[in-house]
C-alpha cells in the first residue's frame, strides 16, 4: 500500500486481488474513494503494454455508490490519452492493448475502486501470437506432483529477451507445526543460459509448497510471473 491507498499485488503475495471473479497475480487497484496516477519510463526496445481494466471484486459489496464515485481508468502515453473506460462492478475485465513503439513514458490513472489486472510492457508487438504475456512457462514438476526423495528439479521453458531468472518458493502448509523461526519462503536467481533449477528439500518440512518464476533483463523484469506451481513433498 501507498500513502494515497493503491495496492500492487503479484504472484508471491497472499494478497491476489480479483476482477469480474477473475484472480490476478499481478495488478494495480485504488480504493472505493482512492486517485492514483501511476507512472513509468518506458524502456528502450519496449513495443506494446498489456493489461485488463476492471473493478476490484471486493468493491462490489457496496450495493450503491454516488455518481462522482464512479470508477475511471485512463491510459496516457507520452501525455496523450490513448484508453478511457469506466468500467462496472463485478463485470468481465475489459482487455486493452497498445503500441508504445518510440514512446518515452506510460502513465495509468485510477480513480475509485479501478484496477488494472496483470500491466505488463512487452518487446513482442500487440498482433504476436502470445499478445506480449512473455510469462515462463512451467515443464516441471507437474502441478500437484508428490516428491518423495530430496531434490526437487524445476525445469520451464526460455522467454526471449531474458538475462536471468527469479524463482519464488513458497511453504505455505507444513504437514507438522513449524517453529515461529523457521524458513518459510526462498528465493534464487539463476543465468538464462539455464532452464532448470534443483531445490534441496533434504532439511525442509514435508508439506505442501508453492514455486513461481519470472524473467528478467539487465534493467528489470520482462513480461509477468508465470503462474503458481504446486508441489508436496512425503517422506
Amino acid at each position: 500500500y501507498n500513502e494515497n491507498g493503491s495496492h500492487i499485488t503479484q504472484s508471491n503475495s497472499n494478497d491476489k486481488r480479483s476482477m469480474g471473479g477473475k484472480l490476478y497475480t499481478q495488478g494495480i487497484y485504488v480504493g472505493k474513494r482512492s486517485r492514483e496516477d501511476i507512472g513509468c519510463l518506458i524502456p528502450k526496445g519496449m513495443k506494446s503494454f498489456h493489461c485488463e481494466f476492471g473493478v476490484e471484486d471486493q468493491d462490489g459489496r457496496f450495493e450503491q455508490r454516488p455518481a462522482e464515485y464512479k470508477p475511471h481508468i485512463e491510459i496516457l502515453l507520452d501525455g496523450k490519452v490513448v484508453g478511457t473506460e469506466d468500467p462496472e462492478d463485478n463485470k468481465e475485465p475489459i482487455p486493452f492493448a497498445v503500441d508504445v513503439s518510440g514512446k518515452q513514458s506510460l502513465m495509468i490513472r485510477l480513480r475509485n475502486g479501478a484496477g488494472v489486472g496483470n500491466p505488463i510492457l512487452s518487446k513482442r508487438p500487440i498482433d504476436s501470437e502470445e499478445g506480449g504475456q512473455l510469462a515462463p512457462k512451467i515443464l516441471a514438476p507437474k502441478d500437484n506432483a508428490i516428491i518423495a526423495g530430496d531434490v526437487v528439479k524445476m525445469r520451464w521453458e526460455p522467454v526471449e529477451g531474458a538475462k536471468s531468472y527469479a524463482i519464488y518458493i513458497l511453504c505455505r502448509k507444513p504437514a507438522k507445526a513449524a517453529s515461529a523461526t523457521s524458513e518459510r519462503m526462498w528465493t534464487a536467481t539463476v543465468p538464462a543460459s539455464t532452464t532448470s533449477y534443483s531445490f534441496n528439500v533434504k532439511d525442509l518440512p514435508d508439506g505442501k509448497y508453492n514455486w513461481s518464476i519470472i524473467a528478467l533483463s539487465a534493467t528489470g523484469t520482462v513480461g509477468i510471473f508465470s503462474g503458481d506451481s504446486r508441489f508436496t513433498v512425503e517422506r
